[in-house]
């Protein structure tokens, strides 16, 4: 009895680390976008300042 409840945390344990790491994954991959776009950003806003300074 003990060692099927055992077990049974077990594969809970499992589920919610694969759901951790999931969802750190995605976390990830949305970090990279978010650094992307403001690496684009960045790079408008200096084309603008340029452009304003001449």
């Amino acid at each position: 009895m003990a060692r099927s409840v055992g077990d049974k945390q077990e594969r809970v344990i499992h589920q919610r680390h694969d759901m951790l790491i999931e969802e750190l994954n995605k976390l990830r991959d949305d970090l990279d976008a978010a650094r992307e776009e403001n690496r684009q950003l960045h790079g408008l806003l200096k084309e603008i300042h340029q452009s304003v300074k001449h």
